[in-house]
This record gives C-alpha cells, sequence and structure tokens, in this order.
C-alpha cells in the first residue's frame, strides 16, 4: 500500500498554488475587491437618495456586515468562471461574456440570498446596481489598456502635431475580422505608428455608414478611387481573404486606379507559414494578380512520405530547389541535404532556414551532380531514402550556345545522381522536368526529354528504387522568368519587351 504524502508536502503543494496564482492574479483580485466595495457603497447612497438619515445609518450598517460575504460571492464567481486564469492585455468581446457570466451568476446568488431573508437587509434595487457596478469595474480593470490607447489615440490624432507629422493616411478595404484587427494594431501596436486610419470600404451595404474601432465605413469597392482622391489616402490595406481569386484581382485593378500604395494583410496561414515574424501588411506580390484558386494538396499523404526521413535535393540552391526545401522543411524530415554549386545560394537558404529555426535539420553541401564521385560520396554518407534531382540548367536562350553544358548537367548529372541514390539504397529518386520536354525544339527541352529517357533506363535497371519524372509548366518568378524580367525592365524605365506581339502565357 503506497504511503500517503506527508503533511508537509501537502503544505508546500498548497503554499505554491498560492504563491503562483498570487503573482499571477493578486492585482486583478485586489482590484475586483476594491471595485466590489466602491460599487456597492455608491449604490446604496444613489438608492437611498431622499431618504430619511435614519433609513441610510441602517442600511448602511447592514451592508457593513453584508459586505464580506458579497466579497467573497462575487470573487468566487470570478474564480469558477475563469477570469483569473487569461491573459487580459488582448481581452476580446468573447473574454467580456466570460465576465458578464460571472457577474449574472454572483448576483443571481446575492439577490436570492437578500430576498429570501426574514426581514431584508439590503434594498433588491441596491444589491443589482451594486452588482451591476461591480461588473462594470471588473471589465474596466481588464480592457483599461485598450480603452487608454485608443482614448490616447484619439488625442494624438487630433492634435495638429499627429496630423502633420508625415503620418500616412490609409484607408482599409475589408470592415471584417481582419481589417477591424489591423486597424485596431495600428493605433495600439509600435508597428503602426507613423499611419492614420481615416476609414474603411466594405461591400456589404449594412456596414456603410457604421464605425468600427471608431473609424467609419465609407463605402463599397467601386467608390475606392473617389474616397482615395477625397480623403488624400496614400496607402491602401486590402484586408480581405474570404473571396474568391477573381474578386480580389478586380479589388487590385480598381485600387490601381488611385495613386496610393497598395498592400495586403497576410492571411493567418500564411503568418504560420513563417516562423519569423510577419509584417502587418505586405507589399502585392505578383501570385495576388494570379486570378487562380489555390489546389488543395494531401498534406497528410506528404507528410506520411517525408517525416522523420533522410530527404536530398540537388539544385537546392536554385529558385525550384529551393522551394523544394522550404516545403519540405515544413514536414519535419530527419534530415534534409541541399546540394548545389552555387555557394551564395546554399548560404542564403542556410541563413532563411536558421532565422525560421529551421536550419537544424538542413545541411548544406557544395557538390557537381556531374560529378561521378561527388555524388557517390554524398549519398554513401548521408543515404537518402528520397532524392529530389531538381539541379538543372534551365534558361533556353543560353543553352542555345552551350549544348554541351546542358548535355552534362542535365543529362550526364541526371544519371549520375540516379545512380548514386541507387547504390545507396534510396526509396524514391524523382527528376523534376520539364513542360519543354514535350516535342522538344530547343537545346534545354531535348536535354529534359533526354534525361526522362535516362530515368525510365534506370528504373529498369535498379528495381529497389522507384524512379520517377514530373514536368513542371511555368513556375512564377522563377530566376530567369518572364516575371523578374518585366519587374528590371520597369525599374529601368521600360520598355517591356516580348518575344512576340502574338505571344502567350499559360
Amino acid at each position: 500500500m503506497a504511503a500517503s504524502p506527508a503533511p508537509h508536502a501537502r503544505l508546500n503543494f498548497v503554499f505554491a498554488y498560492l504563491n503562483r496564482f498570487a503573482r499571477r492574479a493578486g492585482g486583478y483580485v485586489l482590484a475586483d475587491a476594491a471595485s466590489v466595495v466602491l460599487a456597492y457603497y455608491v449604490a446604496l447612497p444613489v438608492r437611498l437618495a431622499g431618504a430619511p438619515q435614519s433609513a441610510y445609518d441602517e442600511y448602511a450598517a447592514a451592508l457593513q456586515m453584508a459586505l464580506p460575504l458579497i466579497l467573497a460571492v462575487h470573487l468566487a464567481a470570478n474564480v469558477l468562471a475563469g477570469l483569473y486564469r487569461r491573459l487580459w492585455h488582448y481581452a476580446s468581446a468573447p473574454d467580456a461574456i466570460v465576465i458578464l457570466q460571472a457577474w449574472l451568476g454572483a448576483a443571481t446568488l446575492i439577490t436570492l440570498a437578500d430576498w429570501l431573508m426574514p426581514r431584508r437587509p439590503l434594498p433588491l434595487s441596491t444589491v443589482l446596481l451594486g452588482s451591476f457596478l461591480s461588473a462594470t469595474g471588473f471589465i474596466l480593470v481588464r480592457y483599461r489598456t485598450r480603452l487608454l490607447a485608443s482614448v490616447g489615440y484619439r488625442l494624438w490624432q487630433a492634435t495638429s502635431a499627429g496630423a502633420r507629422d508625415g503620418a500616412t493616411r490609409v484607408l482599409i478595404v475589408g470592415a471584417g475580422e481582419t481589417g477591424q484587427t489591423l486597424s485596431w494594431q495600428l493605433q495600439n501596436r509600435k508597428q503602426g505608428h507613423g499611419y492614420q486610419v481615416v476609414g474603411f470600404v466594405d461591400d456589404d451595404p449594412d456596414k456603410v455608414g457604421l464605425t468600427a474601432h471608431g473609424f467609419p465605413v465609407l463605402g463599397g469597392r467601386h467608390q475606392i478611387p473617389e474616397l482615395a482622391a477625397e480623403h488624400a489616402i496614400e496607402l491602401i490595406v486590402l484586408a480581405i481573404h474570404a473571396v474568391s481569386a477573381e474578386e480580389f484581382r478586380e479589388f487590385l485593378t480598381i485600387c490601381q486606379r488611385t495613386s496610393a500604395q497598395i498592400k495586403i494583410v497576410p492571411d493567418v496561414f500564411e503568418s504560420l507559414a513563417h516562423a519569423s515574424q510577419q509584417p502587418l501588411v505586405r507589399d502585392v506580390s505578383v501570385r495576388d494578380f494570379l486570378g487562380r484558386n489555390a489546389t488543395e494538396i494531401d498534406l497528410e499523404a506528404c507528410r506520411s512520405i517525408l517525416e522523420g526521413r533522410v530527404v536530398m535535393v540537388t539544385g537546392g540552391a536554385g529558385s525550384i530547389g529551393a522551394e523544394l526545401c522550404r516545403q519540405i522543411l515544413d514536414f519535419s524530415p530527419a534530415q534534409l541535404v541541399a546540394v548545389d554549386v552555387n555557394e551564395t545560394g546554399l548560404y542564403e537558404l542556410q541563413m532563411e532556414c536558421k532565422i525560421n529555426k529551421q536550419g537544424e535539420r538542413l545541411v548544406a553541401r557544395l557538390a557537381d551532380v556531374a560529378m561521378d564521385g561527388e555524388m557517390q560520396a554524398l549519398c554513401a554518407a548521408y543515404k537518402p531514402h528520397i532524392v529530389f534531382h531538381a539541379a538543372a540548367y534551365k534558361h533556353v536562350p543560353l543553352m542555345e550556345d552551350h549544348p554541351q553544358a546542358a548535355l552534362r548537367v542535365n543529362v550526364l548529372g541526371t544519371l549520375l545522381a540516379g545512380r548514386a541514390a541507387a547504390a545507396a539504397g534510396a526509396e524514391r529518386f524523382v527528376l523534376i522536368s520539364s513542360d519543354k520536354a514535350v516535342q522538344p525544339v530547343s537545346v534545354m527541352g531535348a536535354t529534359k526529354r533526354l534525361a526522362e529517357a535516362v530515368v525510365s533506363a534506370l528504373a529498369a535497371g535498379h528495381p529497389g528504387t522507384s524512379f520517377s519524372a514530373v514536368r513542371f509548366g511555368n513556375v512564377l518568378n522563377s530566376r530567369g522568368s518572364v516575371v523578374p524580367l518585366f519587374e528590371r525592365q520597369i525599374d529601368a524605365g521600360g520598355p517591356i519587351t516580348v518575344t512576340h506581339p502574338a505571344t502567350t502565357r499559360f
């Protein structure tokens, strides 16, 4: 039979709990107690205004006797409702509901006790008013930071200094939860200093004319150019995520009719995907103009393949290879080996992963996939379960002038990397190919098609390893693609050049 804990051990536990409770919630308990005492001593003279002094003295004596019990009931209700287990710095509306629930429970008990007494010691109205004022005190104590910050912001905004010190005038598109959260952050957070929120734009006609966090909803999307000119808007922030890609693109198009800068509030899932601190708003990226909905991916299937495995990515410093590394790290591989000849690119990938708290699983290795000994040594040392072969020369015009280099890296590199992976016992080898391998008309496309043939031959000769190839289409904003080219041309003042007037992208 197990011995019961020693009395001093139980006492130590109790004292430790009380000490922790006092440190975390002692201030709130004292403030709540003060609120209750003040509330009832205010409620009594309000209720007895005009009554004889003798009646007041009688009820005051009764209140003095009943106050310890009233105080105990209120504090007990607050404890049971969990008011002392919450972080109140970022209190929101649901937290206020919890306060009201605690108030309702305490008020009901105190009222019933007063009503059931043979000779009612306090007027019921005093009890009701006192408990209501107590709850008001509880709310003011917990929301004081937000209230003071809001008042301070209004005072700053009303001063001439606040109006002329270069504060950027902001119009927020979307008066929903995201937009309202942004307006609060611009008022109260250090990151928001230097911005002056003018108002919201929202397509919901029921919201137009109302205010949110003190800022008016000025109109709908089609009024943005007019509102921007009328209110001298310098920055338009799109705080909308629950819209289709086509609608989002329309919002961007309308905002571009103004002279204001355009930024976007990052989506919560976008922020979660990056461990580093995200800004309140970000620049519009080329992805926002696509007008396409994201394809749903079976993430659990990906996790089952990658989690806890050793993965190697050749060409890991390239635009495709680096993105593969970022995505793979999100699935917690045991180790990710990024292989490339690009020293600077590997270093930048390492630094990015360290910032995002993922660097401990990344191994960066300088190696040439077309050097047989280097790939054999790497695969033998790390014994990858999966190899993504993204190393390749991909710039079509350049490869027309250097066909031997394209053959060496794209074809021979694939052969050597595949052989080394199979010899090390890799379960999967995936070639990152190109849509230009379909009926190729360029050296680059032809070498990619040959690389696919190499993978097919390796699959036949190494049944222990699963060989496959995936053809990537146009990778948006990848190095050497049309987007960065156009951006450089625009920054240089133009013109924008295209291969032929009938050229299209697909």
